[in-house]
């Protein structure tokens, strides 16, 4: 009997450890492929933050793209206009000469009219395109719009005013198109 206690003994053990090795192989593959999936879960997880990092970055990016590009866009149409309209201020000045020096007697000459009207006409052009025209004559020459290019001894008029304007300045938006030449009292 201890032989067939001693069989049953053993078989019981390798039943045992059949069992064990079926247990710990299937459980080593579970295992692992619970690990593989809440590895290939935490892997998917971390390039879906990646890749909405890389989303929130990029439209970031483009969103300081497109400010930059409308920013530099109006400082363009700004400098060319400005440009256009230095061109056009000695036009404006000719005008002014043409009408200054007509005799009182030709001003109601339909050519004299005709000068003047063409001369209206680019002032309320100039105006309607934002330019200004900068007031000197009696104000305190201020070097940011005056330029001054004579001076003279007026006790009446106050030290450092402008007593004379030689050539009208202009002003396009909040930048000096061209700075008045005037004559300033020492």
């Amino acid at each position: 009997m201890a032989k067939k206690e001693d069989s049953k003994v053993e078989e019981i053990l390798n039943d045992t450890e059949e069992a064990t090795e079926e247990v710990t192989e299937e459980t080593i593959e579970e295992n692992v492929e619970e690990i593989s999936q809440d590895s290939e879960e935490a892997s998917n997880d971390k390039k879906l933050e990646e890749y909405m990092d890389r989303y929130k970055r990029t439209l970031a990016e483009f969103d300081n793209f497109r400010k930059r590009t409308e920013k530099e866009k109006l400082q363009t149409y700004h400098r060319a206009t400005k440009d256009v309209l230095e061109k056009i201020l000695p036009i404006v000045d000719n005008f002014e000469r043409a009408i200054g020096a007509l005799p009182e007697e030709e001003k109601s000459n339909s050519f004299a009219q005709g000068i003047e009207m063409i001369y209206k006409q680019f002032l309320n052009m100039l105006n309607e395109s934002g330019v200004q025209i900068i007031e000197a004559v009696g104000q305190e020459f201020n070097p940011d719009f005056h330029n001054a290019v004579m001076h003279t001894e007026d006790d009446s008029a106050g030290e450092n005013v402008v007593v004379e304007e030689l050539q009208k300045g202009y002003m396009y938006k909040d930048s000096v198109l061209r700075h008045s030449m005037v004559k300033v009292a020492n």
